[in-house]
């Protein structure tokens, strides 16, 4: 795994993560004890897939700890990172309404979830207005973030996209706890490439230029 320190522009940028008590927050007292009763915990070790694309949809999870990417595979082995999600984040919410997931979901960490069936979901969203609102404004959130990457995959060059990916990881995961210069979580140099659209080589390349200029400072391979 890839560590990187935060220089210069970097080194301020805040990380943001949903409330971990969003159901305390948006939801009645009377949907809390149901949502108790209701949820599933199911725990992941790294590498295994939690929502896996094309199979029937089934609920929607909430990130208790842990790392995870989402991704989209083109033909049979191509992988594109779509996003990343760590604690505190809801998964699987955009199969509201859809027979399938177009999305796979894969542990980074080990990660423990809570799982909701999606009936619940839809029950949740009706009964609770303040839910509701919060959901909006997350998926706007989502949608935004997805359009302004998608500009940037076009306009950036190499090493502003390999930039970029470096703020993702400070906007999904944060810094260490201990070194607050230090990534908590930081990506493969392959995940990187996948993300940027180019190749391993290039990503190689495009840190050791963002190092050379004290952007960033990488330790190890």
């Amino acid at each position: 795994m890839l560590n990187i320190r935060l220089h210069l522009q970097f080194r301020k940028r805040e990380t943001m993560v949903v409330d971990k008590n969003i159901f305390e927050k948006y939801c009645s007292e009377e949907w809390l004890f149901y949502l108790n009763a209701k949820q599933e915990i199911r725990e992941y070790k790294a590498g295994d897939y939690i929502i896996q694309e094309g199979e029937e949809v089934k609920g929607f999870y909430f990130i208790r700890e842990g790392k995870i990417k989402i991704v989209s595979k083109y033909g049979t082995s191509s992988e594109h990172i779509l996003r990343l999600a760590g604690s505190g984040k809801l998964m699987g919410h955009r199969g509201l309404g859809l027979k399938n997931y177009t999305i796979s979901a894969i542990a980074l960490l080990p990660t423990k979830t809570l799982f909701f069936p999606m009936e619940i979901f839809e029950r949740l969203i009706l009964a609770n207005p303040p839910f509701s609102i919060f959901l909006v404004k997350f998926l706007a959130a989502e949608l935004n973030e997805s359009e302004s990457r998608m500009k940037k995959m076009i306009h950036f060059d190499v090493r502003q996209k390999i930039a970029d990916i470096v703020i993702m990881l400070i906007d999904a995961f944060g810094f260490d706890k201990k070194d607050k210069n230090k990534l908590d979580y930081s990506l493969s140099r392959y995940d990187f490439a996948s993300i940027a659209g180019t190749t391993y080589e290039t990503v190689i390349r495009s840190l050791a230029f963002l190092q050379k200029k004290e952007f960033v400072r990488l330790e190890g391979k």
